[in-house]
């Protein structure tokens, strides 16, 4: 069984470049983001894919442009912010990941830690969907994501970019196992 290790995280995220980062937290929300695509019912489902999008656009080589980028990152937060006074945790955490995406940006040195942070809450995620589940463990889906987010490291770790979401699909389950089994649950918010 595969067991998060923050410590192990931190020392293997430390060498990665910047872009490195970005992608892996774009991976992370990528497999996050199904859950508040799906059972979110109110506006702002752009604005948090748009979050998403804008990293694999700056993975592909365009420059992101600061007043969006800023623009997003306040509005992503509030939005948590809001889901989190709502009660509605798993949305929030699943909007987090995006958030974590979007601090990536920060040039002042901010990548390693909100990579981590990506990484923290996707299996966050993970683990209040098995909670919902009928059929799946929280260590079982633990063991799915810790076991998806070391393979993206090592994509990362390769160098092989430019790197694209179909790239960290072929990773494992997608959406994941703990998605379906979430989905398929009788309660979800």
């Amino acid at each position: 069984m595969a067991k998060y290790d923050p410590n192990a995280l931190k020392a293997r995220l430390a060498p990665l470049p910047p872009l490195a980062l970005i992608a892996l937290a774009a991976a992370c929300a990528e497999r996050a983001n199904p859950v508040y695509e799906k059972y979110w019912v109110g506006d702002h489902l752009a604005e948090v894919r748009e979050a998403i999008d804008l990293a694999w656009e700056y993975c592909a080589g365009t420059t992101p442009d600061l007043a969006r980028l800023k623009r997003l990152e306040e509005f992503v937060r509030d939005h948590v912010e809001f889901l989190n006074e709502e009660g509605i945790t798993i949305l929030a955490s699943s909007v987090t990941v995006s958030l974590r995406v979007l601090e990536c940006f920060n040039a002042q040195g901010g990548q390693k830690l909100a990579a981590r942070r990506a990484i923290g809450s996707t299996l966050y995620v993970a683990q209040l969907a098995a909670k919902f589940s009928k059929t799946m463990t929280e260590e079982t889906a633990t063991d799915e994501e810790v076991t998806w987010h070391e393979r993206a490291i090592d994509l990362v770790e390769r160098g092989q970019g430019p790197w694209t979401a179909d790239m960290f699909r072929q990773l494992g389950d997608d959406p994941p196992k703990w998605w379906h089994a979430y989905d398929a649950g009788p309660q979800h918010i």
